[in-house]
């Protein structure tokens, strides 16, 4: 599976939940996921990090990464961009700004 594949894969899972390797491994046998977290920040996807401490079976105090889409509300300026690219392209139900 190509990194586009999986970087697709993980995208479309953190817009519903976060992810961990262990979940990623699991559900999409993807093995590098921070890369692919490295791949989507480089797009410009915003992802926050969350470290989490736990015991293991053996008792030993073990560390790993929580990944979580952070979702921003759309602003006005984003809104007038849309518009305006709309115009511009002929999109369906452009109408012009008065």
């Amino acid at each position: 599976m190509s990194c586009n594949s999986q970087n697709k894969i993980i995208l479309k899972h953190l817009q519903k939940r976060s992810i961990t390797a262990r979940e990623a491994m699991l559900h999409y046998g993807i093995y590098r996921l921070a890369a692919r977290i490295n791949d989507l920040r480089n797009e410009g996807y915003e992802i926050k990090t969350l470290m989490i401490k736990r015991k293991n079976a053996a008792g030993r105090t073990v560390s790993y990464a929580e990944y979580s889409l952070v979702i921003k509300k759309p602003s006005l300026l984003d809104g007038l961009i849309n518009k305006a690219k709309q115009l511009l392209t002929g999109g369906e139900n452009a109408h012009a700004i008065a």
